[in-house]
């Protein structure tokens, strides 16, 4: 009986390992606390974009450049970012860390949706007076959802309506090399595609951005990105980018890079302490709320005087010679 006992849980095992990823919402929509830490690439070479089952996208064709750059966006409470009232319906907004372009979104039952955009560069502001959906979950291979959406850009030389749609399709499954040879197995290809018509005044121009996101089952969020756009008589745009923490060869490696420093206690209502044990030169460090804005910056040192902080979510971020790592820490009351 044991054998037999065995035998199912083998074939068990098989069944699962085999099964293609399903993407949910406890799973893979973010929440608020969340970091996307993204390194970007290039390519020489058509970029794999093929779809079906039992696929391979192999992107060690993609390299890195001088122009090659990496970022982290924050998920934050989105009634910390600025404009916070002009999106009331907003659970959760980004932050690329240390810039000052904020998009707001709604987890609503099992639809994500994109509700507007505020970019204090232009400035801009995108206002949603019919949210378009980005995600329904579940999305498995196959899946497929379509929605429309209108809103008001608003710049500094006036208003503009746009309408359009977005559709979301699950259009391949296998397996992702990633630019450093890390491979992911049980990954789902999942494509976004967006069209809009732009009008200002008598002016009418159309936009099209397709993305491709590829998920693997070991991360949150994809652990590769290729993004398309074309507005207007612009020149298309390409930008490729792998999820920095899915780059690594091993849990073990991922294990090292993240607790380069060790930060306790978290959290830490006083003083929080910094512990080195790679012995890698850190130059200096600072720290970043959840809008992206420099709280603290020193020379490093193995402690730091949070109790000036307020209470709440916190990035810290050690710059190394030759990379940067972002942390996160709770400053406790």
């Amino acid at each position: 009986m044991k054998k037999i006992y065995l035998s199912l849980f083998a074939l068990l095992g098989v069944f699962t390992l085999n099964a293609q990823l399903t993407l949910t919402k406890a799973a893979n929509e973010p929440i608020i606390g969340d970091l996307d830490k993204r390194t970007e690439y290039d390519s020489t070479v058509v970029i794999p974009k093929n779809t079906g089952t039992g696929q391979v996208w192999n992107f060690t064709t993609m390299i890195t450049t001088t122009a090659t750059g990496s970022y982290t966006t924050a998920y934050i409470n989105p009634t910390s970012a600025p404009n916070a009232s002009l999106f009331p319906t907003a659970t959760i907004a980004t932050n690329e860390l240390g810039g000052n372009n904020y998009e707001f979104y709604r987890s609503n039952g099992s639809l994500y949706d994109y509700v507007g955009r505020y970019d204090g560069g232009g400035p801009e502001l995108m206002v949603f007076s019919n949210h378009g959906t980005m995600r329904s979950w579940p999305i498995s291979y196959g899946s497929n959802s379509t929605d429309s959406w209108s809103a008001i850009l608003t710049v500094t030389s006036g208003s503009m309506s746009m309408v359009g749609n977005i559709t979301v399709t699950a259009t391949g499954s296998g397996t992702v090399i990633l630019p450093n040879g890390k491979t992911h197995t049980n990954c789902l290809q999942v494509v976004e595609t967006i069209s809009m018509t732009v009008t200002s005044g008598t002016v009418v121009l159309p936009g099209h951005f397709k993305n491709y996101y590829y998920y693997s089952s070991t991360n949150k969020l994809p652990v590769f990105e290729v993004a398309y756009e074309k507005f207007g008589t612009d020149p298309l745009k390409v930008n490729t980018s792998a999820n920095t923490d899915a780059l690594y060869t091993s849990v073990e490696e991922n294990a090292v890079m993240v607790e380069s420093a060790i930060l306790f206690p978290n959290p830490a209502k006083d003083v929080l302490h910094i512990s080195n044990p790679s012995n890698e030169t850190i130059s200096s460090i600072e720290v970043m709320d959840l809008q992206g804005r420099n709280v603290l910056s020193m020379d490093y040192a193995n402690s730091i005087n949070v109790g000036v902080l307020e209470q709440g979510l916190y990035v810290l971020k050690l710059n190394y010679r030759d990379k940067v790592v972002y942390q996160r820490f709770v400053k406790a009351n």
